[in-house]
């Protein structure tokens, strides 16, 4: 669900912020090699549901997506250019990344990651 807010906060950017910021976000991606924009986007979105799904229901496939999604995700960084954020979108992205990691240590590292193993 946060991931789902930190997508749309784009477009309310006209909403929360003020001029001179909205002038600064305009940088965002520039120099960019890859943008987020692209054709990647959708099919991201949809991988990191499915994977939100299975991990519900311990799906050790899930696990495996949702690590290379992460993993895919922050690798792709230095491709996007240059990154202008606004202060309540870098809330979200720092709140989103700690509790991805929390996921990521719960599913291999704690007891919780049997379960994987148990179901199919």
């Amino acid at each position: 669900m946060l991931y789902f807010i930190f997508l749309i906060t784009d477009y309310f950017s006209v909403y929360i912020y003020g001029r001179d910021i909205l002038n600064a976000l305009e940088w965002r991606g520039h120099t960019a090699k890859v943008s987020w924009a692209s054709s990647l986007f959708y099919p991201v979105v949809f991988l990191y549901i499915l994977a939100s799904v299975g991990l519900v229901l311990f799906k050790k496939w899930a696990r495996s997506l949702f690590l290379f999604l992460t993993l895919f995700n922050t690798l792709m960084l230095p491709f996007y250019g240059l990154v202008v954020e606004g202060h309540y979108h870098a809330f979200l992205g720092a709140l989103i990344t700690l509790i991805d990691g929390s996921i990521i240590t719960l599913a291999y590292l704690s007891s919780l990651g049997r379960q994987f193993s148990k179901i199919a």
